[in-house]
C-alpha cells in the first residue's frame, strides 16, 4: 500500500467506454503507478504505455511529472485511455506556466513585426468568397479544380 504524502497535486477524472479512472498528477519526478503497480508493471504492453505517457511526453513534462492513477472497469486498452483522458489538468497546469520563449530580438522568431507561429495537422474552414479564391487558390484535381458542395 502506498503511503498517503501531503505533495501537492492536479485530480482528473478520465473515462473511456467502461472504464473510470481518477488520476492524481504531481508536480515532481516520481515512479508513476496505477493501483499500487508502475505503469510498466500494470500494462505491459509498450502501445498502451504509450498512451498513458502521451500527454506528458507531447508537452516536454515527461521528465518533471508523475502521476498516481486508480483505474476500474473495462479491459486494459480502455483504462490507458482513460488515464490519458483523465490527464487533462496537465492542460490547466501548461496554461499556467506556458507563454511565448521567443523575444523580439529572437532571429526567426518575428517576420514585419509579427510573432511566426507553426500549426502543424489543422485545417481551416474559409468561406469560398471570390477574395479568399484570389488570395488563396482552389486546390486542384486531377480531373478539375476541387469544389466541395
Amino acid at each position: 500500500m502506498a503511503e498517503k504524502t501531503a505533495d501537492k497535486y492536479f485530480f482528473g477524472l478520465g473515462r473511456r467506454k467502461e472504464a473510470t479512472v481518477r488520476v492524481r498528477l504531481f508536480q515532481k519526478k516520481g515512479i508513476s503507478t496505477v493501483n499500487g503497480k508502475t505503469v510498466e508493471e500494470y500494462f505491459g504492453d509498450a502501445n498502451l504505455i504509450n498512451d498513458v505517457y502521451a500527454p506528458l511526453t507531447a508537452t516536454g513534462n515527461i521528465e518533471k511529472l508523475s502521476l498516481s492513477a486508480m483505474a476500474d472497469g473495462g479491459g486494459k486498452s480502455s483504462q490507458a485511455e482513460a488515464i490519458r483522458l483523465g490527464i487533462a489538468p496537465l492542460r490547466h497546469l501548461f496554461q499556467k506556466v506556458a507563454r511565448p520563449l521567443a523575444t523580439p530580438d529572437a532571429p526567426g522568431a518575428f517576420y514585419k513585426g509579427l510573432r511566426l507561429v507553426g500549426v502543424d495537422g489543422t485545417t481551416f474552414d474559409l468561406p469560398d468568397s471570390p477574395a479568399n479564391v484570389t488570395a488563396f487558390g482552389r486546390p486542384k484535381g486531377p480531373r478539375a479544380d476541387a469544389r466541395r458542395p
